[in-house]
């Protein structure tokens, strides 16, 4: 895991300014504290600055291929580096022991051609100067971010937002459709599109490239997840599938434990985390270590559970209490180390995590993405019901009543209709109200935004609903909890490594029936009901297989348990510890100003919308973000 930065010239004699690559990788420290180099040349920079996990002696960045000069600057691990090594190198002799000789050479080899064989989590940047060309290149489900900006013939890219705009010199203005999506999901990134004007991130499965004969940006997917109807799933029985479910993670798992370096996990009391506990080698848990943190607040930590896990797996963890809450320097640190306003309040909790693991090691396990690919979010899936029941439903049947009472409405106009309301912070009529007719002219956030959601759910319009807004929640939520991780471990210089985004099992888990996933009980009643009831009587059944596969390894008390996402007493910081400089900081805001209908004040009493206001303030703030 490490940090990348450079420059690329559609100009090949141009001299790019070098002190601002010294500045980017001064900045990226963090995610690389054990070492830096950069390869710089008429028309190319490249940086790199390394957390040494594998080969850790060697394989300095960025690596060069002797033999035609190309030059690979790249963050994150390829887990199968050594069956790739054999099997699609002979074997040949090699600088380094380690994963980047590896995908140097094979790149070398078969070009983009190797992408579909790596197994792993990466960004990276590969020059080639025989063609004067730059590729761009992320990971099939996104775990590792990489940022970028062009203009004037120069594309400029890092590891992060600062260090972006660190090397490259570029206007600090609002990007408007990316706040409407950010006050709607609390996601800060829309297909590519950030918080800030012609700053993009690399898609999942993304390619980008660029050299001396184009004057725009080549891009394509080459990975998305697979869309297959249900009547072309896969004929496993349930009995054989829960089998293959469980031998799969068992690989994963296995796969990204390879390190040269001290590895441990991140305990918590949940389902993903003590199916990955469990599914690493009995042999090998002894060595290991966990960490846990959480509040003092009841029902703000999962430590009954923790112990269980501990005590079921064998692997020793460590319980560290956060106290009351967090500081408020603790937001504004965090903000500002990530450059965009923060997603979800628990990201401060992950960084302090993160700091204790680093203690002990470099390399931790976590549990992401099992909820988007295994059907893990009972409300916003099985929600998929509602849609399809109210599909034609005449208005005098009583079902017609309930869901106007749940949703506000009982006709959904498509399934981005339905999804929005069931996965919004925040509600249209409520930002109709914030923002200024003016910006919202100028913009036309909402329209994009539900363009956006349209288009996708489109392209899975073959699926059942329930199948589709899986699909979503890989696309849009999987990544913003992976953008969520790296950024917080990576500021204590810890590599997280997530199983469940391997992309084989991801494939895999796609060709298996919806329902194996989440289902209703079918003894809940629906005549009347709507997820909103049978969400909150336990009647919707989520993660069915990988309950089911791993029922023999998992504490009962933890099988059985409802699912329970992180939670931080940030609203009640907001209404006490931090009341005075919540109000503040929203009065003070320029950029709220700008872009809001009356005082900005009054959203310190905008309920949990205000946690979205007040990221946007301090961010704005801190780098001196311009309404458009």
């Amino acid at each position: 895991m490490c940090g990348i930065a450079g420059s690329f010239s559609i100009d090949r004699e141009r001299h790019l300014d070098r002190s601002r690559l010294e500045q980017a990788l001064t900045r990226l420290r963090p995610r690389g504290p054990d070492g830096q180099g950069r390869h710089c040349a008429a028309g190319i920079q490249l940086g790199h600055r390394r957390l040494a996990i594998l080969d850790p002696d060697n394989a300095p960045q960025p690596w060069l291929e002797t033999d035609r000069g190309e030059v690979l600057s790249y963050n994150g691990e390829i887990y199968n580096f050594r069956s790739l090594h054999k099997d699609q190198l002979n074997g040949c002799k090699l600088a380094s022991s380690g994963d980047t000789a590896v995908l140097s050479a094979l790149l070398a080899q078969q070009g983009l051609g190797a992408l579909p064989k790596l197994s792993g989590m990466f960004a990276f940047a590969w020059y080639q100067p025989g063609q004067h060309r730059i590729t761009l290149v992320r990971d099939p489900l996104g775990v590792k971010p990489l940022y970028y900006c062009f203009r004037e013939g120069i594309l400029n890219f890092a590891s992060t937002v600062p260090a972006l705009l660190d090397l490259a010199h570029w206007p600090r203005k609002l990007d408007g459709v990316a706040l409407q999506h950010y006050l709607t999901t609390g996601r800060n990134h829309l297909d590519g599109r950030t918080l800030i004007q012609g700053i993009h991130c690399l898609r999942p499965g993304e390619v980008l490239q660029l050299d001396a004969a184009g004057k725009v940006l080549r891009s394509h997917r080459y990975w998305q997840t697979p869309i297959v109807t249900e009547g072309e799933k896969r004929t496993l029985t349930w009995e054989s599938a829960t089998q293959v479910c469980h031998e799969k993670i068992l690989t994963s798992v296995k796969a990204q434990m390879v390190s040269d370096v001290p590895i441990g996990a991140f305990i918590s009391g949940g389902l993903d985390s003590a199916i990955i506990a469990n599914s690493i080698p009995k042999a090998e848990r002894s060595r290991l270590f966990g960490f846990n943190v959480g509040y003092e607040h009841e029902g703000f930590n999962e430590w009954p559970w923790v112990r269980d896990l501990a005590d079921n797996s064998g692997i020793d963890t460590s319980i560290i209490s956060l106290g009351g809450s967090d500081a408020w320097s603790d937001l504004a640190a965090q903000i500002e180390w990530k450059g965009l306003p923060l997603s979800t309040p628990n990201e401060m909790a992950i960084r302090k995590l993160a700091n204790a693991f680093a203690q002990r090691g470099k390399v931790a396990l976590t549990g992401e993405g099992a909820d988007e690919i295994f059907g893990g979010y009972a409300l916003p899936q099985a929600g998929a019901l509602d849609y399809d029941r109210a599909l034609n439903l005449d208005t005098s049947a009583p079902l017609h009543a309930r869901l106007a009472s749940a949703y506000g409405q009982s006709r959904f106009r498509s399934r981005a209709d339905h999804y929005l309301l069931l996965n919004s912070w925040t509600r249209k009529h409520q930002r109709d109200q914030w923002l200024s007719p003016e910006f919202q002219a100028t913009w036309q956030g909402e329209t994009a935004v539900r363009t956006y959601y349209d288009d996708s759910l489109a392209e899975f319009s073959s699926c059942s609903t329930t199948e589709a807004y899986l699909h979503l929640h890989t696309r849009i939520n999987l990544e913003g909890l992976l953008e969520r991780v790296d950024a917080s471990t990576m500021a204590a210089s810890v590599e997280a490594r997530v199983p469940f985004t391997d992309h084989q099992l991801v494939e895999w888990a796609f060709h298996l029936p919806s329902d194996w996933k989440i289902r209703l009980n079918p003894k809940a009643e629906t005549k009347l009901s709507t997820v909103f009831d049978w969400y909150p009587n336990n009647q919707i059944e989520s993660k069915r297989i990988l309950r089911e596969a791993f029922a023999q390894r998992v504490p009962q008390s933890i099988l059985e348990r409802r699912k329970f996402s992180f939670p931080t007493p940030f609203e009640q910081s907001m209404r006490n510890e931090w009341s005075n400089e919540v109000r503040t900081t929203l009065q003070q805001s320029q950029l709220l100003r700008d872009i809001l209908k009356d005082s900005p004040e009054k959203l310190a009493d905008a309920g949990i919308s205000t946690w979205l206001w007040l990221n946007l303030a301090i961010w704005a703030e801190q780098w001196q973000i311009e309404a458009s």
